[in-house]
């Protein structure tokens, strides 16, 4: 049976996520339903969520219905796509928005902005995605803008985020993740779980493979629990893949 098949069968099963799906149209995301139905097989609750990467809001939504005691904190660097996610979001007043990038500095960077937005980046498109089997990408044509950016860590005493327990740490920032997690060094202290898209091919410049952040994250205390989801290309490889770590001795 297909995956999407599959995915619209697991909404349908679930009173509340076909509320939400017949409530939201066009915002709901299957994938994102999915993912936060997985991570809360391993942990049903959470007070905080740091949505890095968060787009026109996607992962926020399904997360809000999946965890309704979290704040979730939503950061998106690209200017008219906040705006998006902040209309996206508005009537959920645990939903809180930040216009920029985080990173491993504070200041601002260059961002290549997709027209297929939720590839954008602070990193460049290495080659043609097409010849990297990333099916999903229709587009590849970029602009470069400035855009504000923030270690996690900056953000969290700048503006009094209150990261209350179980935290989960939700990171799609498109090659980022490396620079995104030594930025946030200090929160990281009280991040139970860590979800991210880790890819098996180089789709940016210079960005860490799966190897490489798997022993990072192993480095500093976080254990590998579950795939959540993958991205297939077109000759049937996985390209990315949605994975779930835990802090060790949780």
């Amino acid at each position: 049976m297909p995956r999407k098949i599959i995915r619209l069968l697991e909404v349908l099963n679930e009173p509340d996520a076909f509320r939400q799906f017949i409530k939201l149209r066009n915002r709901f995301s299957i994938s994102s339903f999915h993912i936060n139905r997985m991570i809360s097989n391993y942990q049903p609750i959470f007070h905080t969520v740091i949505d890095a990467g968060a787009n026109v809001g996607q992962f926020a939504l399904a997360a809000a219905q999946r965890f309704p005691m979290a704040d979730i904190h939503c950061f998106e660097p690209v200017p008219d796509v906040c705006e998006i996610l902040k209309k996206n979001t508005k009537k959920i007043s645990k939903i809180h928005i930040y216009n920029c990038a985080v990173g491993d500095i504070s200041g601002k960077i260059k961002f290549h902005r997709n027209d297929y937005t939720p590839a954008s980046s602070a990193m460049a498109i290495q080659g043609d995605m097409k010849e990297h089997n990333r099916a999903n990408c229709q587009t590849q044509h970029t602009k470069t803008i400035e855009v504000d950016v923030f270690k996690i860590d900056d953000l969290v005493s700048t503006f009094s985020i209150n990261v209350k327990k179980p935290v989960l740490l939700k990171l799609d920032v498109q090659g980022y993740e490396k620079k995104t997690i030594q930025g946030a060094v200090k929160t990281l202290e009280s991040i139970d779980y860590i979800v991210l898209e880790a890819t098996f091919v180089k789709l940016y410049e210079n960005q860490p493979l799966f190897d490489e952040l798997h022993e990072m994250l192993h480095n500093i205390n976080f254990e590998f629990i579950a795939p959540l989801d993958v991205n297939v290309g077109i000759n049937k490889s996985i390209v990315e893949m949605d994975i779930l770590y835990k802090r060790k001795n949780l």
